[in-house]
């Protein structure tokens, strides 16, 4: 007996969206749209990614805010130069009431500051900060978005070289089609370009690393019916490749995160599985060191009930991160 296990998703391509045609419905709906770049040392492309989405999608959104890990270069220069706010992980965490020893940074607290910060907007589009922008990146997600009242969450999908998508094929896909059924019917679960509709956001948890896109999916299909959900296809895109040593520990950090899920979910017992990786290097292929590494990515709570507790406790309240 064969079993249909795809969510029932929807499905689009950037081509069935126009960039003037959603600008007209932007403004009909009076929607505010907001992008957010969470950036580690990305000054190399980030002033041109900024420069590329007021120019080539002027009108389709109403403010840009980079969300900063701890960046070491210009990156905050450059936004300074450009008028953009920059927010600084360290600086949201005192903000909201995360002491030093309860937050985590990373990409995903990127993500939930993010939302935390444009909570008074109606949508927001998450773009990666080391891309070469083209248009369709932007319009393609956020046209199911301001387009259709029932679409809440949006990611992409893109072509891409498989020896840049080593991560997803060898271990994201076969995990997450193993423990979790229900996202089969997506194609490339690492996208880092997603977005969705405030309140929405304002649900789900997020994971403050790596392996935020994966539990994203997961938990969005969780938080409402898979037809509220839009795939888009955005065309082709190449990342940035990176070496071994930390694909190594972005596969571990997504691992431990969906096997923590599944426990969660009654699937699986992990008996306290470690969190800490050993990886070898080596510079010659003879003599090795051993690195030790904690690839656990801290789970913090829906944004909406962050609000709740500013609201009853005023400033600075003690916000629940699960380690």
């Amino acid at each position: 007996m064969s079993l249909n296990l795809k969510a029932k998703i929807k499905n689009y391509s950037y081509e069935d969206f126009d960039l003037d045609n959603l600008r007209e419905i932007k403004q009909r709906k009076g929607l505010k749209v907001a992008i957010a770049l969470p950036v580690y040392n990305e000054e190399e492309t980030l002033g041109g990614l900024i420069d590329d989405i007021r120019v080539k999608c002027e009108g389709l959104f109403d403010k840009i805010a980079v969300f900063d890990s701890s960046s070491t270069d210009n990156s905050e220069e450059i936004c300074i130069k450009r008028g953009v706010d920059f927010i600084k992980d360290k600086n949201f965490a005192s903000e909201i009431g995360l002491s030093c020893d309860k937050w985590k940074s990373g990409k995903g607290f990127n993500l939930w500051a993010s939302v935390y910060y444009f909570r008074d907007y109606d949508i927001i589009c998450w773009i990666d900060a080391d891309l070469k922008l083209e248009p369709r990146f932007i319009f393609g997600i956020l046209g199911p978005l301001i387009k259709e009242e029932n679409i809440l969450f949006t990611k992409g999908r893109y072509y891409r070289p498989e020896t840049d998508n080593r991560v997803t094929r060898i271990l994201a896909e076969p995990v997450m089609s193993m423990f979790f059924p229900e996202t089969r019917d997506f194609t490339d679960p690492l996208c880092g370009l997603f977005g969705g509709k405030i309140d929405f956001l304002k649900g789900i948890p997020f994971y403050t690393g790596y392996s935020v896109e994966s539990a994203t999916l997961i938990y969005a299909l969780n938080h409402t019916s898979p037809e509220n959900i839009a795939q888009v296809y955005l065309g082709s895109l190449k990342n940035r490749e990176q070496d071994n040593k930390n694909l190594g520990r972005m596969s571990a950090s997504i691992a431990y995160t969906l096997l923590r899920i599944a426990e969660d979910k009654g699937v699986l017992t992990l008996n306290g599985i470690s969190s800490e990786i050993v990886q070898q290097v080596t510079n010659n292929g003879i003599e090795f060191d051993f690195v030790k590494t904690d690839i656990n990515d801290y789970k913090l709570p829906p944004i909406a009930e962050v609000e709740r507790a500013i609201n009853e406790g005023g400033r600075n309240p003690e916000i629940i991160v699960h380690g």
